[in-house]
């Protein structure tokens, strides 16, 4: 059995999540969830989660912002928090964006572009 990879956002420590050993079942959901969410085109980190108490899951990433010259610039912290459903399925609960640095030179229109993707990505 895996520990259960519990990340800190902002280097808090959410209340509602906990670290345990994850059953087979969770992981087994984890594995899906992941293969679902998606990977590229600036979203190019490795999805982190934190399982909550009441059972949804917050999922964590960074999006690559690139500028006109193809280099990177600038680096998008998000999570999006799902409910597992029957059928391999998840339910979108809650999209956090944050940056604060949505209006520099690459990020416009970010959090839209996010937010589509992965609610596509959950269909």
């Amino acid at each position: 059995m895996k520990a259960a990879k519990i990340s800190h956002w902002s280097g808090i420590k959410s209340p509602y999540s906990y670290s345990h050993n994850l059953t087979e079942n969770e992981e087994i959901m984890l594995e899906k969830l992941e293969d679902i969410l998606p990977h590229g085109s600036g979203i190019n980190g490795d999805w982190s989660f934190d399982i909550l108490k009441n059972g949804n899951i917050v999922c964590h990433n960074t999006y690559e912002a690139m500028n006109e010259r193809g280099y990177y610039c600038h680096f998008y912290d998000f999570s999006v928090t799902v409910k597992p459903l029957e059928n391999d399925k998840f339910q979108w609960v809650k999209f956090s964006f944050k940056g604060n640095k949505e209006r520099s030179c690459c990020g416009w229109g970010l959090q839209d572009y996010l937010s589509d993707t992965l609610s596509y990505s959950l269909e």
